[in-house]
C-alpha cells in the first residue's frame, strides 16, 4: 500500500502550501483507489482544506495538535474513493501568531 508524506518545518504564522503533495508521485492517481489522510500539527491555528478529486473533503479545517507524525488510525479523519487521474490536494495555512511544523500523510489503497 503507497504512502506519501510531507513535513514542513516551522511554517510561518500567516504562512501557507498551496499543495503539500504537489511532485509527489501520487498526487495524480495511476489507479482507482481509496484513500486517508492524517494531518497534525505543532499547535493550535493550523488549517487545512483537502480535495480528492472533484470532492472536497474538508475547507478550512483545524487539524489535530498532536505534535508529532501522523498516527494510524486516530489521526487519518479524512478518507474518500478516488479514480484514476484524479488529483489530490492539502492546502496548508498558518494562522497562528508563531510558525508551526505540520505533518502530512495519505495512505493509498489501490482498488481493482
Amino acid at each position: 500500500m503507497p504512502q506519501i508524506t510531507y513535513k514542513t518545518t516551522a511554517l510561518a504564522a500567516g504562512g501557507s502550501v498551496d499543495n503539500a503533495l504537489a511532485g509527489k508521485e501520487y498526487e495524480f492517481m495511476p489507479f482507482d483507489g481509496a484513500v486517508e489522510f492524517g494531518l497534525v500539527a505543532s499547535g493550535a491555528g493550523v488549517e487545512a482544506t483537502v480535495v480528492s478529486g472533484t470532492d472536497i473533503l474538508m475547507r478550512n479545517g483545524p487539524i489535530s495538535e498532536a505534535n508529532r507524525f501522523p498516527q494510524y488510525p486516530e489521526d487519518f479523519t479524512l478518507s474518500d474513493g478516488v479514480g484514476q487521474g484524479e488529483r489530490l490536494v492539502v492546502n496548508l495555512r498558518n494562522t497562528a501568531a508563531v510558525a508551526r511544523d505540520i505533518w502530512v500523510a495519505v495512505k493509498i489503497t489501490p482498488l481493482g
